[in-house]
């Protein structure tokens, strides 16, 4: 995975993780964007985690880091197929 600047890749997951620069239309701030080893744990199957509420994460794939609202603490894991599309959340400070 290609971290973006100042961020870094977990050695345990993969992802990008550290403190970084988001900048839009709108600001430029800081935020701290976590990986999924400092999510949370399914509250269905126990097993898979999920990014912690009230957070931040890199996704690779949009190349930009989102916010994940606090609502989704209930939000099962992609593992057992219950995600509910939380992966396509708003980006970070919009």
């Amino acid at each position: 995975m290609t971290a973006p600047d100042r961020l870094e890749s977990c050695l345990i997951c993969g992802e990008a993780r550290g403190v970084t620069r988001v900048v839009d239309e709108y600001c430029c701030e800081r935020a701290t964007v976590l990986c999924l080893c400092d999510g949370v744990v399914c509250t269905r199957c126990r097993k898979g985690r999920r990014h912690r509420p009230v957070s931040n994460y890199y996704d690779e794939k949009l190349g930009k880091v989102l916010h994940v609202p606090h609502f989704m603490g209930w939000a099962s894991c992609p593992e057992c197929g219950q995600s509910g599309g939380w992966e396509l959340w708003r980006p970070a400070l919009e």
